[in-house]
């Protein structure tokens, strides 16, 4: 039996910043593993249209992660134009 004390300091350490954290630090490495897997069966079959379709749609997708979860834009739109210019 759980005493009225325990329930509100369970109460108020309840929070969505750990799954938040894990988000960030492992889902994004997980999609990127999946998706390479993807990446080199279509590229083993000679599709390479529809590889580059998905890395275009995936570069677009962790931009927007990023913004979701960072939420700094300019950091982001920095990494996205680097990926665009030489040098």
């Amino acid at each position: 039996m759980t005493s009225t004390s325990t329930v509100i300091n369970l109460a108020q350490n309840f929070g969505t910043t750990g799954l938040r954290d894990w988000i960030s630090n492992n889902i994004v490495s997980v999609v990127l593993l999946l998706v390479a897997a993807g990446l080199i069966a279509l590229a083993s079959k000679g599709d390479m249209s529809k590889v580059m379709t998905t890395v275009a749609i995936v570069v677009v997708g962790l931009a927007i992660a990023g913004l979701a979860v960072g939420g700094d834009y300019v950091a982001i739109s920095q990494w996205v134009i680097g990926l665009l210019r030489q040098g």
